[in-house]
């Protein structure tokens, strides 16, 4: 499923990619969300030349978020493969991913680890990677959203009402994940299967106040459901230990072990799970801080779990220090 607006620039290597995978059975599914550029006629030479591209052609813009509920409500299969018009999948992608499914039929849907490329094909040398297993992929996204949709494959019978929603544009990707794991597994596998490309025109590069509210939005839907009264004071202390700002130890400490009561009564996660994660963001805080006596408040911490990942990060910081 590919949605489209004002692509013809980059269009074209989104749908050779596909064309070019070693899976070869799958309908490539185009919405055109009324370019005003030559996205359309491009569109429409792939399809005279290949029968399994079918276009869905709209007259007016209509926004990213409503193309994804077009795309999916329109996909004749249950098991669909996002790809944006502006990225690259790699010939195995889609081929691993299915493999992943069927050998793991407890799991809803699987992405993958994405290279960034810029507006030139050239690789920035960053890659959107991460190193949590997928048990934990529904604890971390309390706090960050580590899925690519343009890497992710799944079943739509598994996308709830009222599917992608507009109301968290444009982080709606975000959101829906978030709302199918409540009742499903999602993973993600730890290979680099697509190119992610950043440039002007994302909008995730135009949109950062919006992006901004749309997480606090998200991270607060899921707080809330551990039976937390969220004032704006905490959903943006919330997103600070997030995205690794710079906080005091006491505060973050205080905020974390909250989440972890709460959802003792609550049960919104597994209690193992989630721990695992408190314990990963607040060493992620430590990080933040310049001070060597920090580390023992860090480590004698009811929040610190001792394990493998942890201790990478704290002798990581403290080759810093």
């Amino acid at each position: 499923l590919m949605p489209a607006f004002n692509a013809a620039k980059y269009i074209s290597y989104s749908i050779d990619s596909v064309l070019n995978q070693t899976f070869q059975n799958f309908e490539l599914l185009v919405y055109n969300d009324g370019s005003s550029d030559a996205t359309l006629s491009i569109l429409e030479n792939y399809a005279k030349s290949d029968s399994r591209i079918r276009i869905i052609d709209s007259k007016i813009n209509q926004g990213l978020t409503a193309g994804r509920n077009i795309l999916y409500n329109a996909a004749k299969n249950n098991l669909i493969v996002w790809l944006d018009s502006d990225d690259i999948a790699y010939p195995n992608r889609i081929e691993k991913q299915i493999l992943f499914l069927k050998n793991y039929p407890e799991f809803a849907g699987v992405s993958c680890w994405a290279r960034v490329i810029d507006r030139e094909n050239s690789p920035s040398g960053q890659f959107f990677k991460n190193y949590i297993n997928n048990e934990h992929l529904k604890a971390v996204s309390l706090f960050v959203n580590y899925f690519v949709v343009s890497g992710m494959t799944m079943y739509k019978t598994v996308i709830p009402e009222p599917g992608f929603n507009p109301v968290f544009s444009p982080a709606e990707d975000y959101d829906m994940f978030v709302r199918i794991m409540q009742k499903n597994k999602l993973g993600i596998l730890h290979e680099v299967l697509i190119d992610y490309r950043v440039h002007s025109n994302n909008l995730t590069a135009t949109q950062s106040d919006k992006m901004q509210n749309a997480v606090l939005g998200i991270q607060k839907y899921q707080l809330e459901r551990l039976g937390l009264n969220i004032t704006h004071e905490q959903a943006k202390l919330h997103y600070d230990i997030s995205f690794n700002s710079r906080i005091s130890l006491k505060v973050a400490e205080e905020w974390l072990n909250e989440i972890k009561i709460a959802n003792k009564d609550y049960k919104e996660y597994n209690q193992q799970s989630l721990e695992f994660i408190l314990s990963h963001r607040w060493v992620k805080v430590f990080e933040q801080n310049d001070h060597f006596s920090d580390i023992l408040k860090c480590v004698t911490s009811d929040i610190f779990k001792f394990n493998a990942h942890t201790l990478f990060l704290i002798l990581k910081k403290l080759i810093k220090l």
